[in-house]
């Protein structure tokens, strides 16, 4: 329920941005449906299994989920969150990030992955980073607890 007020609350607060920065932890749940990401269910495995990849190599990672703001409403009538891209703080680079994800499965790629400073399409700087106890920082405020160089953005169309 914190989450739940945290996201009311920051998308009060915030109309001029489209996004909101979420912990990772449950939005890559087959079983969550108020999640839902932007690849198939059965891909849900195959994508949790490389984030773990990735912190196993560097285990200070902090790995975020880049969703759209506004809740969205299915053909069952049930809300729910949608997101397209992951956004992580890793040591890792971006090219060894694009190794892992090529290993194994071919046809699972992203549509990119691009370093923090390379994206100029989404309103970075108004994002908010809503944590699962509904805690909200701005994107300054994450900032400061990680370096833009380390910042890879991993999308899916």
């Amino acid at each position: 329920m914190e989450f739940i007020n945290g996201l009311k609350k920051a998308q009060m607060l915030n109309k001029d941005c489209d996004y909101i920065l979420l912990d990772l932890e449950g939005f890559l749940c087959i079983t969550n449906r108020f999640y839902r990401f932007s690849i198939d269910d059965e891909q849900l495995e195959y994508l949790n299994n490389v984030l773990d990849n990735i912190l196993k190599c560097d285990n200070e990672a902090k790995i975020m989920v880049c969703a759209y703001k506004d809740e969205l409403v299915d053909n069952e009538q049930k809300t729910f969150i949608y997101a397209d891209s992951i956004l992580i703080s890793t040591s890792i680079s971006k090219e060894s990030i694009i190794d892992i994800f090529n290993e194994g499965l071919d046809e699972f790629s992203p549509s990119d992955i691009s370093t923090y400073e390379e994206i100029s399409e989404i309103d970075k700087n108004e994002m908010m980073y809503i944590t699962n106890n509904g805690t909200i920082k701005t994107m300054a405020e994450v900032l400061k607890e990680t370096e833009i160089k380390n910042i890879k953005i991993i999308y899916w169309d």
